[in-house]
């Protein structure tokens, strides 16, 4: 007798590289700065890394008009991979913001509420930067033992950013940022993108 497998409910997360990040970052690093000085939103977070959430939606700012079309074109092939129907999302965002974490800044595991897809882009990250963490959306009650850890059998992702990289996911993952050890600062933007 032999069994057939299929894989059901993945939970696809994709990661691109921006090849212009060099010539657009300065500036940017630059701009979320002077933001900084003007305006601090609050999210509710338990953690209080400097965020715009609330604040400044970067969406609307014409300064980061060339990352926000990257970040669009990285959820529009998001789409594509997984036979979304990128005529009922939003593949331009409406809803940005950029963190800045200090030494001893985390992000406790959050998911990002009414909206389908999220993004986070690594504008800044010094050396050693902390890790990005998912989990499954379900709780498994008994995990069983298993032999060889795969994609199929793991309860905890992380993914280690590169400077310029983006990651695309579902907005109903959970996901935290560990505790950042470096004495320069790390700058991320996140995007949610909504179901018309």
């Amino acid at each position: 007798m032999s069994m057939t497998y299929d894989n059901f409910f993945a939970s696809v997360i994709g990661c691109e590289n921006n090849l212009n990040h060099k010539k657009i970052k300065s500036a940017l690093i630059k701009k979320c700065y002077d933001i900084q000085s003007l305006k601090h939103g609050d999210a509710g977070w338990v953690e209080k890394p400097y965020t715009t959430f609330n604040s400044h939606n970067i969406c609307h700012d014409k300064d980061f008009k060339k990352i926000n079309k990257f970040v669009a074109d990285a959820v529009k092939n998001y789409c594509l991979i997984n036979s979304y129907d990128s005529n009922k999302i939003q593949t331009v965002p409406t809803q940005g913001w950029l963190n800045i974490y200090k030494k001893g800044d985390g992000q406790e595991y959050h998911t990002h509420p009414r909206s389908v897809i999220s993004v986070i882009y690594f504008l800044k990250l010094p050396k050693d930067s902390p890790k990005v963490y998912f989990k499954p959306p379900f709780v498994d009650m008994i995990d069983p033992a298993i032999t060889e850890l795969t994609h199929n059998n793991m309860q905890l992702i992380e993914i280690n950013p590169e400077e310029g990289s983006v990651i695309v996911f579902r907005s109903h993952l959970p996901h935290m940022v560990a505790r950042h050890n470096s004495n320069e600062e790390r700058i991320s933007l996140a995007y949610n993108f909504l179901n018309f």
